[in-house]
């Protein structure tokens, strides 16, 4: 009986020996089957930052991952009660498609056979999902925070490194409390590596300033010079950005940042700067053409409010927007204050004339808002003033506010375009300067829709003879306006569209009437009132005026001199 039963147990020994000895062949068969079948494509179930990518080559995964990835994309953030985006463009936020993809390819990949084996089966069976590989630029996520939310920033935290002239110049932070800039660049990078679509929350903490190493401003700064690259083909356009090439002496650098390593004030290391041959100014001037130009005029006369125009035609004059760039007035122009060359001229608050810093900036942007629509770039966000202005037909007007109301606008287009803005004699020209695909003109058209009367405020004043009116202020209709924009190609119209709805409100009419007695006039007859007679002293209310909330709003809200709740945000 017991030989029996240890004959049986022998047997289902060997039974199952056989059996597991045949199911590892079989193992090692699948796996050495799939390992040396997937040599040259991606392991089935390998993901890269949540995108199926498997049983593709490097090249296919690297293009799909470039037609669902786009860099320009909007990050979202949140401070406190405040939301905001930044967008990726501006923190030179830059997905790696092939390296990323190669990552993936590699996965499973060995010369040893049985890690090779191992991992063919791993990566088949069960899904892994491999990270993107995400760059950006701590330094531009660093200025966009401080443009945005600048009471969460303290500058003197943080050592800052920027491009001045032909140096690297350099501050050294204190440490304190403020955002960990690299620790918030560490934590978008790792989340968007993994496909995840988050709103990051901004937090003050204890952080130290970064403490630069040679090296790390190479890494930064170098770069070699590159013309650009262009294809003029208008069914298939194709830009390339130029490079201007910068260098510096590593030992050199090192040197002075040991030097400096205490040092409170703003310091210096030399770089050379070398220009491509071909850069974006000399692809339009040897390619472009005038897109849109539109010019208004103004009483140069007003030496403050001329000033005001030229400091702002100057900050934008030359500058070049490539493909995809977006424009904002106030992050150009910069805030008006007289620190930054502006002057007092006449502003418009409350429904009153007073001075203000930066009167004569509004016409700047209206100006440049008409040169944009003709060049048919795209209007992100434009609002019309309160009340209509002299230099642009109603509708045609984008007024600007710093800190509250900026006008924005994107290159469409598949080239670089420059914008040109020049004063002269009391004329402002903006011009849109780009590649003319096609024989293309915009029309803009306006209609008033609809009109409001103004009311009208007596003010009696004893010391003018009775029955005399004088108009202080002179009150002004309310209009409703529609803008429409027509395009032509080849002459021949191609459609319309609504371009803004523009609401300016009505103004009251302020009158002084005199109730002096008769019998109590002045003695001098010389001087004496026929009381039938009306004189009017006209206080100019739109034509010389401009608004710019940044100088005002502590005096009146917002909304009392700007119409903010009829923003156009046509984004």
């Amino acid at each position: 009986m017991a030989i029996e039963k240890s004959k049986l147990i022998k047997r289902i020994l060997l039974i199952s020996g056989i059996t597991l000895l045949s199911l590892i062949l079989i193992f090692v068969a699948i796996s050495t089957t799939i390992a040396y079948t997937k040599e040259n494509v991606i392991h089935s179930n390998i993901y890269i930052a949540g995108i199926k990518v498997g049983d593709m080559n490097a090249k296919d995964a690297a293009l799909k991952l470039e037609e669902n990835l786009n860099s320009d994309i909007s990050l979202k953030f949140k401070y406190n009660d405040k939301e905001f985006e930044i967008y990726g463009k501006d923190i030179d936020l830059t997905y790696n498609y092939i390296d990323s993809a190669m990552n993936a390819f590699n996965k499973g990949k060995s010369a040893n056979y049985f890690v090779k084996t191992f991992g063919a089966v791993k990566y088949t069976f069960f899904k892994h999902n491999v990270p993107v590989t995400v760059t950006l630029n701590s330094n531009k996520l660093f200025r966009q925070l401080a443009k945005t939310i600048p009471e969460a920033i303290d500058k003197t935290v943080y050592t800052s490194a920027y491009l001045e002239g032909e140096n690297i110049a350099i501050k050294n932070g204190t440490g304190g409390m403020g955002v960990d800039i690299q620790k918030l660049s560490d934590q978008i990078v790792k989340s968007l590596g993994e496909g995840n679509k988050e709103v990051f929350t901004i937090k003050v903490e204890q952080c130290k300033p970064v403490k630069y190493t040679a090296q790390m401003l190479y890494d930064e700064f170098h770069a070699e010079p590159i013309d650009a690259v262009f294809n003029l083909d208008k069914q298939n356009p194709e830009y390339k950005d130029s490079q201007t090439g910068i260098d510096f002496d590593l030992n050199v650098a090192e040197k002075i940042l040991r030097e400096n390593e205490n040092n409170k004030e703003t310091y210096y290391i030399p770089i050379i700067v070398t220009m491509p041959k071909k850069n974006d100014n000399w692809f339009i001037d040897e390619n472009g053409e005038i897109l849109g130009t539109f010019s208004t005029k103004y009483n140069a006369g007003v030496i403050g409010r001329s000033e005001n125009i030229d400091i702002a035609a100057k900050k934008i004059n030359g500058l070049i927007l490539k493909p995809g760039d977006r424009f904002s007035f106030n992050d150009i122009v910069g805030e008006r204050t007289t620190s930054n060359g502006f002057k007092t001229a006449s502003v418009y608050v409350g429904g009153k004339v007073v001075d203000g810093i930066g009167g004569g900036i509004c016409q700047v942007s209206s100006t440049l808002f008409n040169a944009v629509v003709l060049a048919d770039l795209e209007i992100v966000f434009r609002t019309n003033h309160s009340m209509p202005v002299s230099y642009v037909q109603n509708g045609r007007d984008a007024t600007v506010s710093y800190g509250e109301i900026d006008f924005i606008f994107a290159n469409n287009q598949p080239y670089p375009v420059r914008l040109d803005v020049v004063t002269n004699n009391g004329e402002i020209t903006c011009s849109v300067k780009g590649i003319k695909l096609e024989n293309k003109e915009i029309e803009i058209t306006t209609q008033t829709v609809g009109t409001s009367g103004f009311s009208e405020k007596i003010i009696e004043d004893d010391t003018l003879p009775a029955g005399t009116r004088k108009i202080s202020q002179k009150g002004t209709y309310g209009y409703s306006v529609n803008t429409y924009k027509t395009t032509y190609i080849d002459g021949v119209k191609k459609d319309t569209v609504l371009l803004t709805k523009s609401y300016y409100i009505p103004t009251e009419q302020i009158v002084i009437l005199g109730t002096k007695p008769i019998d109590e006039e002045v003695e001098n007859p010389e001087n004496t009132q026929n009381p039938e007679e009306s004189t009017e002293t006209i206080v100019p209310t739109v034509p010389e005026i401009e608004m710019n909330g940044t100088d005002v709003t502590d005096e009146v809200p917002i909304e009392d001199f700007e119409n903010v709740e009829d923003f156009e945000n046509i984004e």
